[in-house]
């Protein structure tokens, strides 16, 4: 497995903090941004999510999918997956995209279901645009869930996250204190940090631009759809 850097982390500290059971503590140099989820349980979501990340983390982008990704990725998340799009496809779904309104970007957005390839990618060594890191999570209570993740960067690409925990048995997903600062002022945006603050977690002091998942982070340079250059390495 190739250990090159993803956002902040090489993909082995990554991995390390994925396996982390409960916050430790520890500071990163980078920013930290955090994300909430509903769950109907958060201990199940939290053990799914981590189950999937530990599998796709030790992926090469070389590996053959058949042989590997298949076999290494929980089934629960391989019948989740939708069938790949072929190029024409993509293309006309970025066309589409590009002509909507901000409201039908963000419809099209959730009505995407991302194929196995795709996800996969941006979890693997050669995927330049996945720009942060998971530092750590923990469940706030029975269903609400924190994770939050580490970046130098202040646009966070986190379609590929958010897909995932929604599929792990998130219902709702929001980005960082920025959307409640966004809709009621600095005030909410404190109560959201007191409200998620867990044992050994530090404050977040950022200004990063994540948004909550009903409005739209998408961003066409960064795709989940990576038209024009999927790699076919799958049997038939």
């Amino acid at each position: 497995m190739e250990n090159r850097s993803m956002g902040p982390l090489t993909r082995q500290q990554e991995l390390s903090r994925v396996r982390l059971t409960a916050p430790d503590g520890k500071v990163t140099e980078s920013s930290v941004w955090s994300i909430r989820a509903v769950c109907d349980s958060s201990v199940s979501t939290l053990a799914r999510c981590r189950e999937a990340l530990v599998a796709v983390l030790q992926i090469d982008a070389t590996d053959p999918m058949d042989e590997v990704w298949a076999e290494r990725l929980p089934g629960w998340l391989l019948r989740a997956f939708a069938p790949p799009l072929t190029d024409e496809q993509a293309a006309a779904f970025l066309s589409n995209w590009r002509a909507e309104s901000a409201e039908g970007r963000r419809r099209l957005e959730r009505l995407h279901q991302w194929a196995l390839e795709d996800w996969v990618h941006w979890f693997t060594s050669d995927n330049s645009d996945r720009n942060w890191s998971w530092w750590d999570a923990a469940p706030f209570d029975e269903t609400t869930l924190v994770i939050r993740v580490t970046s130098e960067d202040s646009v966070l690409p986190l379609q590929a996250l958010n897909w995932l925990l929604r599929q792990a048995g998130a219902t709702e997903v929001e980005y960082s204190p920025d959307w409640a600062k966004h809709v009621e002022g600095d005030r909410a945006a404190d109560r959201w940090r007191s409200e998620t603050a867990c044992p050994g977690w530090r404050p977040e002091t950022s200004s990063a631009t994540t948004t909550r998942d009903s409005e739209s982070s998408f961003d066409a340079n960064r795709s989940p759809i990576r038209h024009g250059s999927r790699r076919r390495n799958a049997k038939h």
